[in-house]
Formats: structure tokens, C-alpha cells, sequence
């Protein structure tokens, strides 16, 4: 997965997910943005040698962009709700 794929991906998803933030938590939503969430998620991610094993996982089985993705996208959204 490229990186411009990686932060596409971790951008939507967050995009996907601030109203449901935005709406239970209001205060916070005040002084966080989605770009900041998105770049807490990133770091999350880039930090977690699990993400990283499954991603290479999902490279040596040549699985297609669109799946490693989904990785992402389910690491994104479990971060998230660890965060709230």
C-alpha cells in the first residue's frame, strides 16, 4: 500500500466517523478536528507492529490494494473506539 492510499484511506475513514464523534462529544470535537484525529490514527498505526505485521502479511499474499485498505480501515475505526 502506498503512502498517499494510507492517508487517503485513514482521511475517509476518519471523515466517516467525526459526525458520530462530533455528536457524543461535543466539547472535545471543539478543540479537536478531523485533521487531528486523522493524524493521531496515522501515528497510531505507524506505531502498532501488529498493523505492521498484518499489512506485510497482506502483501506476501499480494492481496489487492483495495483489501490491505480494509486493514486500515478496521485498525482506523478500532483506534477510534479506544479513543471514545
Amino acid at each position: 500500500m502506498n503512502s498517499d492510499l494510507f492517508e487517503q484511506t485513514i482521511q475517509q475513514t476518519i471523515a466517516g466517523e467525526y459526525e458520530r464523534f462530533r455528536t457524543e462529544h461535543p466539547r472535545l470535537a471543539a478543540v479537536v478536528d478531523e485533521p487531528m484525529l486523522a493524524a493521531g490514527a496515522k501515528q497510531s498505526l505507524l506505531d502498532d507492529s501488529e498493523f505492521h505485521a498484518t499489512l506485510t502479511r497482506a502483501t506476501l499474499t499480494r492481496q489487492a490494494a483495495g483489501e490491505a485498505a480494509d486493514v486500515v480501515r478496521r485498525y482506523v475505526l478500532a483506534w477510534i473506539e479506544k479513543l471514545w
